[in-house]
């Protein structure tokens, strides 16, 4: 086995040699490593990552019930977006009618959508270590990634002279998620272009989207 900076190189799920279950507790040790700079902690992390995911998909089932539950993700997904929307334009509207009395308004907003903590239910109560697994998935590297989130975007409000309409610059992690761009077919498993775009960005495994219960919502105020 070739390794690299003490890590395994590359690590195959065979369910024998190496189970699901090792591959996590490298990722875990991985992520807590301060010894290893983060290119060389994110070169790793993505090969780790990207073989949980094939081996977890290789095994999902697809049946009635894991495709409703993945479908509730699903709108809760697009309801997310919805919402980065409508909060924008609000607040794009309130400090246009501040700069129109005189006041002091932001010249525009960035936003930061990002999946949420597990959430503990009756039925389902995660362990330590698996809301650690799940900061390792869906964490956001706030100090080093100034796009953070699933979908993160700089809105201008100021108008030019010939008041056209505001500069938009948005950057969508579902896009390419530092990773070279996977455009998902429309429909694929049924489900829409961005919803997988998410899954593949953060190399979720089904599995690990049918636990998703929640978006939030970050708003920075540009001044």
């Amino acid at each position: 086995m070739k390794y690299y900076k003490g890590y395994p190189d590359e690590m195959k799920v065979d369910g024998q040699e190496v189970t699901l279950h090792d591959l996590e507790r490298m990722m875990l040790s991985l992520y807590w490593d301060e010894t290893l700079s983060e290119s060389d902690k994110n070169y790793l992390m993505n090969k780790y990552k990207e073989e949980r995911m094939r081996y977890l998909d290789g095994i999902f089932q697809f049946d009635e019930q894991n495709r409703q539950r993945l479908k509730e993700v699903e709108r809760l997904f697009e309801k997310a977006m919805r919402r980065v929307e409508d909060v924008c334009k609000r607040t794009e509207e309130r400090e246009t009618q501040k700069r129109i009395r005189g006041q002091v308004a932001a010249g525009g907003v960035r936003s930061h959508l990002e999946i949420g903590d597990l959430d503990d239910t009756e039925a389902i109560c995660y362990s330590d270590e698996e809301q650690d697994l799940w900061g390792v998935l869906c964490g956001e590297d706030r100090d080093f990634d100034p796009y953070w989130g699933v979908a993160c975007g700089s809105i201008s409000f100021e108008r030019n002279e010939q008041n056209e309409s505001r500069k938009q610059y948005v950057s969508q992690k579902t896009v390419c998620g530092g990773r070279s761009c996977m455009k998902a077919d429309e429909g694929e498993n049924g489900f829409g272009r961005e919803f997988c775009e998410m899954k593949e960005a953060y190399r979720l495994a089904w599995e690990d989207v049918m636990k998703i219960s929640r978006f939030s919502l970050t708003i920075e105020m540009v001044y």
